[in-house]
């Protein structure tokens, strides 16, 4: 699947050297983002609309449009709103949990943060509220919320907070229906500065992980990252030097990624793959040569399902390989095209995303034909057609998808629809089909020469057709 995904992709962008990250959405974007976009989620359910994003971060304008901290994108305007009546502070993960919208944030004054859902179009405060002892946001020492995720039939959150109510709790906590509770006793003993910042949160076959700022989970010495097993936490090697800001699952293997350079006595550069016993070098690491920024792994992302892509994003403008070579790169990174059994030409530009962007990518989705990116940049490495407003798309398909077909001549129609039916032409008879969101998610697959859309929320849909061992790839828009 990889495989066959990868050369695909490669055969539709092949004379993408001239590619660049442009605007989003270009038709409408009216003015700057004042603030760094820190998340993005995909949703369609809040709107009953397929393409829909939500961002959130540190601005009150998003790409000219008004909006405090948290905004939606309509897929049919292409207009930026605020969501919910917006924020009072800075927001820093959005996660859906059992059809409910949740987000998290910084508390940047001295009085406790909340955990907020999304309740009949407003925030609404989650239990009790978090309060770190001590807070002085003279200092930067404030309770900010890092991350939220569903974990055993519960909520869980972490982030910088040793209360919640009159409750000690220190860095992570699980809502049980009607209050919030400790996992054991938390998490303890900042690396470095005044105070523990767990920052991510992932849940693999049962277990849940978290990562950050920290040295102890209980009793036990973690070192930035930590399991727990629904009873006892567990650490992961000799964990980390430094903040690990992000880890997650790809092909069965954990990678982390942070400002660290070393697990024990092994040299590392921001990022690690877990071998089952210790963290090892994955074959690449990162580098800042700006002395004016601060070099990190914010993110770090996948996609099991159309795009099939490891993606490093956050604040780096070098990748070193472990044979000694290195590329330039603008804060983003996917070693998935060397993964190929064959090098091709188009290997350095695509696992740097044609450059990059000329400072911090914290935020990262994939969206129609392409990687979607948020943080505090303002322009591409390559020099783009237009200032980027801290948020930028890249298409990796340069031509109307409809033309850029593999294999024997398929065609859609009616497209638009509006019908409830796609009618499928191609010579052969035995045509099977993959329909997709607008973020490359499958949602329904069938073989035939009709496929049924009147139960589809109006939107942008890509629609996958396999003719034997090739497919083609068709932008269909349900209205």
């Amino acid at each position: 699947m990889k495989f066959c995904l990868t050369l695909v992709l490669y055969i539709l962008i092949y004379p993408a050297f001239a590619q660049s990250w442009q605007s989003f959405p270009a038709s409408n974007t009216i003015g700057n983002t004042n603030g760094t976009v820190v998340d993005f989620y995909a949703d369609s359910t809040l709107s009953g609309e397929e393409g829909s994003v939500i961002a959130t971060g540190f601005f009150t304008t998003i790409e000219g449009y008004s909006s405090n901290y948290v905004a939606r994108l309509n897929p049919n305007s292409m207009a930026w709103t605020e969501l919910g009546g917006g924020l009072n502070d800075a927001g820093h993960a959005l996660e859906k949990i059992n059809d409910t919208l949740y987000i998290v944030g910084y508390e940047f004054g001295t009085d406790s943060n909340w955990v907020y859902f999304l309740d009949n179009g407003n925030w609404t405060k989650l239990g009790k509220g978090f309060y770190l002892s001590g807070s002085d946001p003279g200092q930067f020492y404030t309770c900010n919320l890092f991350d939220i995720i569903e974990w055993n039939d519960q909520i869980v959150v972490c982030g910088e907070f040793d209360q919640n109510g009159s409750d000690t709790i220190l860095g992570i906590a699980a809502w049980d229906g009607s209050k919030w509770t400790r996992l054991g006793s938390g998490l303890s003993g900042p690396m470095f500065g005044q105070v523990i910042n767990p920052h991510q949160l992932l849940e693999w076959n049962g277990d849940l992980y978290v990562c950050g700022n920290f040295t102890h989970a209980g009793d036990t010495l973690v070192n930035g990252i930590a399991r727990w097993d629904g009873n006892l936490w567990h650490p992961m090697g000799q964990g980390f030097n430094n903040t690990v800001y992000a880890m997650n699952f790809y092909e069965s293997e954990l990678y982390a990624g942070g400002a660290f350079d070393r697990s024990g006595n092994d040299t590392l550069l921001m990022a690690a793959k877990w071998d089952g016993s210790q963290w090892i070098n994955p074959g690449y690491g990162f580098k800042m040569n700006n002395t004016q920024r601060f070099g990190f792994v914010h993110s770090i992302e996948t996609d099991g399902d159309s795009y099939d892509f490891l993606v490093f994003a956050g604040g780096f403008d070098e990748v070193i390989f472990s044979d000694g070579s290195s590329i330039p790169a603008g804060s983003i990174f996917t070693p998935t095209p060397f993964d190929t059994p064959a090098p091709h030409p188009m290997d350095t530009a695509l696992s740097i995303f044609y450059g990059g962007l000329n400072n911090d990518v914290e935020a990262f989705i994939w969206y129609g034909t392409g990687p979607l990116a948020g943080g505090f940049f303002n322009n591409a490495v390559i020099p783009a057609p237009q200032i980027l407003p801290r948020i930028a798309f890249l298409d990796l398909i340069i031509t109307d998808l409809d033309d850029r077909q593999k294999g024997s001549e398929v065609s859609v129609y009616p497209n638009p629809s509006a019908s409830g039916i796609i009618n499928l032409k191609a010579n052969e008879e035995d045509l099977n089909w993959s329909l997709m969101n607008a973020n490359l998610k499958t949602i329904r697959s069938g073989k035939g020469k009709t496929l049924e859309t009147s139960d589809l929320h109006p939107g942008v849909y890509f629609l996958k057709l396999y003719v034997g061992q090739d497919y083609s790839i068709h932008k269909v828009l349900i209205q």
